[in-house]
């Protein structure tokens, strides 16, 4: 048998506590809350139903409710779901993947706990606000223990009308919190004060990485608002894009506010400030603030940088900023010798984008970025934030602001009576040794009627030219289309298959010890032809190339291999009977959903122990986009897939 089956058995996900809902047996037969009550201590309940729920869910222990694999539980307008954790143990509470019309998630770590926690609050979506807890609501009330968190990849909408104490994430700190928010995309069209509020008390204290966060902001509010009243806030500030919701409206994007004995360090680091009232604003107390500024573009504001009051506790290092249109200078101020005072060519106002002409192309400085410690680098489009740049040095190269240029996407339809098509493409054309070119077959492109492709395509090069063609010596139908991409970035690398046996270790810097990336392979052709469905999957530390049929790699093949960590565009669909039907499974993804234009990478993954052994494709449904088995066999439960996309190609499509 091959070694490949064994590492199958070996990589099965194992559960411990854990219950669906609906079930057929008490507790969890009647309603989610008699499900919640009766449930053991860190119990998961996976809610497996579209339906709506008419409940809030109220509980003093660290019970998690997850989605369901394929599901969307909706909570009904104004109901909620609030936690009071007070366990004697460490417990992680996770809540993902659920849907509020008009409600909202708050969590407490009571003063009544003994124990640190973890807090996970990820891919959720809130349409409208709870007037009482907002969007978001975390306390650490234990004073003695530490709660660690990451809030990722929620979409959240706050319409309130003007009241103080409305925040749409707010963070209450009585003892230590850590962690980050990352990859959210936050939208306040009411009067609310602060979008992203956090708050320490004198024994509390902050710790967290704001990262690749897009905020869009109603007026007179405050995108993201720390003070603190003792402890020390230490904020990691990188890859945000701040937009007012209107160009009538103006807001204040950052505002630091230190107290009494309080300190602040903020490195705040390649975001994007648009039509802001104050940009960025510092008021330190008797305990000192100290910022390192770099890299940022703040354009058609007010102010870009007002410090307040004790001049003489800040302490600031900045430099590599981008400064436009901004009409009211501080002259406590001074801006360093490599500012830029010049047009950065955004997009728009609610689009910070660079243009190709752009001055703030490759004009940051990337040794910027290590003073954000290990944070994601990924960019507020979800996309790998440092690529090699336009200039001509071949080196990777670091953009001001939140959003780095340089990936290449276009689609190539089929332009042949064989088994191969040319690519004429200004972007990839006389680049021979490539390895950073991708292929995912889309079955209708804007325009284009439904053409099948089953077969394992490949790229090859010649003649200055890239071509795509079927391994298996199948002619391409007319107008069989394919979504190309090209990942600018020195994640991208080429690998060759030594052992001829079904997979092939990948041994790079990129993925070794990352078992979470989000990984692109696409077969390049360099004189041996393999024609198999790959995939690939994580291997104790490392990343195997497999051919999804188990047949052995010829030795030889050749694969272009791309991979970054997982972001708001960059994810992993399992299939399963919920989202599955036939030969298809079903994409559920805000970024996608009802955007036809959307030019999917689609890399299979037997990370689930199951091997889909079919070429495969994508293809939208009228309503939403799917992956599906170009030969027509069944998808089975626990398929996996890589999915990524670029949200600039998808707003340069829809503009």
């Amino acid at each position: 048998m091959k070694i490949i089956t064994t590492i199958t058995l070996l990589i099965i996900a194992q559960l411990g506590l854990a219950v669906d809902w609906p079930g057929i047996t008490a507790p969890c037969n009647s309603s989610l809350q008699a499900c919640v009550n009766g449930s053991a201590e860190h119990t998961t309940i996976f809610i497996n139903t579209n339906g709506v729920i008419n409940e809030t869910i109220e509980t003093n222990k660290a019970i998690s409710l997850v989605a369901g694999n394929g599901y969307k539980p909706v909570f009904s307008e104004g109901h909620h779901v609030e936690i009071v954790n007070t366990a004697t143990t460490h417990r992680t509470v996770r809540i993902e993947g659920l849907t509020f019309l008009r409600g909202g998630i708050a969590y407490t770590h009571a003063s009544g706990s003994l124990a640190d926690g973890s807090l996970v609050i990820k891919n959720n979506h809130i349409t409208a606000s709870n007037s009482s807890i907002g969007n978001i609501k975390i306390v650490n009330q234990s004073w003695y223990n530490e709660l660690s968190i990451n809030v990722d990849f929620n979409h959240l909408h706050d319409d309130r009308i003007y009241h103080e104490s409305n925040n749409t994430v707010d963070l209450e700190a009585f003892s230590k919190i850590t962690g980050r928010l990352y990859g959210n995309t936050i939208r306040n069209t009411g009067f609310t004060p602060k979008a992203i509020n956090l708050f320490s008390w004198d024994t509390g204290g902050l710790d967290l990485d704001i990262i690749g966060n897009e905020l869009y902001n109603g007026h007179n509010s405050t995108s993201l608002f720390a003070r603190s009243s003792g402890g020390l806030i230490h904020l990691d500030i990188g890859h945000n894009a701040f937009y007012a919701n209107d160009s009538s409206e103006l807001y204040d994007a950052i505002f630091i506010v230190t107290h009494g004995t309080s300190r602040a360090k903020s490195k705040i680091v390649n975001n994007t400030i648009l039509g802001a009232n104050m940009a960025l604003q510092f008021n330190p107390g008797p305990g000192p603030q100290d910022v390192y500024l770099y890299n940022n573009i703040v354009a058609y504001s007010f102010m870009a940088v007002r410090v307040m009051n004790n001049h003489a506790a800040m302490y600031m290092a900045n430099d590599h900023n981008l400064y436009h249109m901004v009409s009211n200078p501080d002259s406590h101020f001074t801006r360093g010798p490599n500012h830029l005072n010049i047009d950065p060519q955004v997009k728009g106002l609610q689009n910070g984008r660079l243009g190709p002409e752009s001055p703030a192309i490759d004009s940051g400085h990337i040794l910027s970025l290590l003073a954000l410690g290990a944070v994601p680098m990924i960019d507020a489009d979800g996309t790998n934030r440092i690529k090699y740049g336009i200039s001509s040095s071949g080196l990777p190269q670091l953009d001001m602001g939140a959003y780095e240029f340089g990936d290449e996407f276009f689609i190539h339809q089929s332009n042949t009576t064989s088994h191969v098509s040319r690519i004429e493409d200004d972007a990839i054309n006389g680049e021979n040794t490539a390895n950073d070119i991708h292929l995912t077959a889309n079955w209708n492109p804007p325009g284009v009627p439904g053409v099948y492709n089953n077969d394992n395509e490949g790229l090859y090069y010649a003649g200055g030219f890239w071509r795509i063609f079927n391994q298996g010596i199948r002619r391409l139908a007319p107008n069989a289309s394919f979504n190309v991409y090209q990942y600018n970035s020195d994640s991208s690398f080429g690998h060759t298959a030594l052992a001829g046996d079904s997979y092939s270790i990948l041994d790079h810097r990129t993925l070794d010890q990352q078992a979470d990336r989000i990984v692109q392979i696409t077969q390049s052709w360099r004189g041996v032809y393999n024609p198999h469905p790959v995939g690939v999957m994580p291997f104790f530390g490392h990343w195997l190339v497999v051919n999804m049929d188990l047949a052995d790699i010829p030795v030889g093949s050749h694969f272009n291999i791309y991979s970054q960590e997982p972001s708001k565009s960059a994810w992993t669909h399992i299939a399963s009977e919920a989202n599955s039907t036939s030969h298809i499974t079903f994409l559920d993804h805000p970024l996608i959903n009802d955007v036809n234009c959307a030019q999917l990478q689609v890399t299979q993954s037997a990370e689930e122990g199951v091997f889909n052994a079919a070429p495969i494709g994508v293809y939208h449904t009228g309503i939403g986009w799917a992956i599906f088995n170009q030969d027509f066999s069944t998808m089975q439960p626990g398929s996996a897939f890589h999915v990524m996309v670029n949200p600039a190609q998808i707003d340069a499509c829809t503009e």
